[in-house]
């Protein structure tokens, strides 16, 4: 949920949706609707989203790639790649848990200390992550753009 009480959701389409209950009819309405972007390219898949600080996270669907979008007009400020994780996550689980995991699907921030933690579909363990910025240089991005955006 937003700051000002709207429910922010996706259809896993390109689009960011902004919802609120109308008074009258006690209905969900749509209030405004965005298109998910990183510069000119449209996002899709956006999956499993959080509210972060005044920003949607959301992972790429089948993808260890987590959005930060800004929520008023879809623009996508950040990536967060999470390269590996779902590899340590089935190394770490027992052989009949590993082979039912799925995909990174799940994102939860607890706002009081600031913590992230992740976890995914029929995965034995949630863990907290500590994000770690790195020069953003326009090739690391090329890079990154191209294992999440689909």
């Amino acid at each position: 949920m937003a700051d000002d009480g709207t429910i922010i959701g996706t259809d896993s389409s390109t689009k960011l949706f902004s919802m609120a209950v109308d008074p009258e009819s006690k209905d969900l309405v749509e209030k405004r609707t965005a298109t998910i972007r990183d510069g000119k390219r449209e996002v899709k898949w956006l999956n499993e989203i959080e509210w972060i600080e005044g920003e949607v996270w959301g992972n790429i669907w089948q993808t260890e790639c987590i959005a930060r979008v800004l929520p008023a007009d879809g623009t996508v400020v950040g990536w967060i790649l999470m390269d590996g994780l779902t590899r340590k996550a089935r190394k770490g689980a027992a052989k009949s848990v590993a082979s039912g995991m799925d995909v990174l699907n799940g994102i939860a921030w607890e706002s009081e200390e600031g913590r992230l933690f992740l976890t995914g579909k029929k995965w034995p363990k949630v863990y907290e992550v500590e994000l770690v910025e790195i020069d953003n240089t326009e090739d690391q991005l090329r890079k990154v753009r191209k294992k999440c955006i689909k």
